[in-house]
């Protein structure tokens, strides 16, 4: 009698488990649909221009405040005010470079306080020009950037900045103007605190 009975209570708890399986199943395809529906709509219906390129307005896509990639010819890019934060790869030289994209500099404005991973990975760009509220440079955010020569505040923030150790590897000629005093880059690029 008893392994009948534990027979069935396996026979029970595979039966439940099956069933949950399917749910969360059912639960993850609808969720998902759900989310790509709303993305879609969002890019079609609800665009906002939050940056210009040389007069191009249509030259970002975005996800509500941030920046998530760079769509357009070149040249000196300045972000728009509406803009919090830089996402990953979204200035990435290697991918611009596969659609012949010349960036010559940037202009981030005082609302941006986040640059992701990535996001100017290998850019052409000669100079940046970084937000006076920034708080976090992602890994690699500037790395292999060889045309990049200067990367500035226009005065030194007063405020802690988290910047990984690789944010500014293999740039060669990169000089940080109106840093904290505690940062510099070794010989590698890689980030120094003092």
């Amino acid at each position: 009698m008893q392994k009948k009975q534990i027979l069935i209570i396996f026979t029970i708890i595979n039966f439940l488990l099956l069933c949950i399986m399917i749910i969360t199943c059912i639960f993850t395809f609808r969720f998902k649909k759900s989310i790509s529906e709303s993305i879609d709509s969002a890019s079609e219906n609800n665009y906002v221009p939050y940056a210009v390129a040389n007069g191009d307005e249509h030259a970002f896509c975005t996800t509500s405040t941030v920046l998530e990639e760079y769509h357009s010819p070149g040249g000196d890019v300045v972000i728009n005010n509406n803009i919090s934060a830089i996402g990953a790869s979204a200035f990435n030289g290697v991918r611009l470079g596969a659609i012949d994209t010349i960036i010559t500099s940037v202009y981030i404005p005082d609302t941006v306080t986040w640059i992701g991973r990535h996001a100017f990975f290998a850019t052409t760009a000669k100079t940046i020009r970084l937000s006076g509220e920034l708080l976090y440079i992602g890994e690699w955010a500037f790395a292999e950037s060889t045309a990049l020569e200067k990367v500035y505040f226009e005065v030194v923030p007063r405020h802690d900045i988290i910047i990984d150790e690789s944010a500014f590897y293999g740039c060669p000629n990169v000089e940080l103007v109106n840093f904290p005093d505690d940062i510099s880059l070794d010989e590698n690029g890689y980030i120094v605190r003092k």
